[in-house]
């Protein structure tokens, strides 16, 4: 039986620099330790995308591991940091490694 309200719960993870976003649902994340603020929206399943707003303090460094979700073709989706297009591979584990975020982070297929 599924558990609808545990969603929440795993939509954002982190290690000590890394944050893995392993789902997509509109919400905010508000890590203090980091002094970082994560905003996602989407409109899911009308748009096939996911957009990623940061206030993230300066000189604050974060890895950004994005899940792939494996309805998709790794080879089709796309990754824009600050409006620029990135041609990143899905890594074994599954997430995509964004080493530098920037303000905007959008991922669709």
């Amino acid at each position: 039986m599924e558990n609808h309200a545990k969603y929440g719960e795993m939509i954002y993870a982190h290690t000590d620099n890394d944050l893995y976003v392993n789902l997509f649902i509109p919400s905010v994340l508000k890590w203090s330790e980091k002094k970082l603020v994560v905003r996602q929206e989407n409109n899911f399943p009308q748009n096939s995308s996911t957009k990623l707003i940061f206030d993230l303090a300066p000189k604050s460094e974060i890895n950004l591991k994005l899940r792939a979700p494996e309805w998709t073709n790794a080879s089709q989706i796309s990754v824009s940091v600050n409006s620029k297009n990135m041609n990143i591979p899905v890594d074994a584990e599954g997430y995509i490694n964004i080493k530098k975020i920037g303000k905007k982070v959008i991922l669709s297929k």
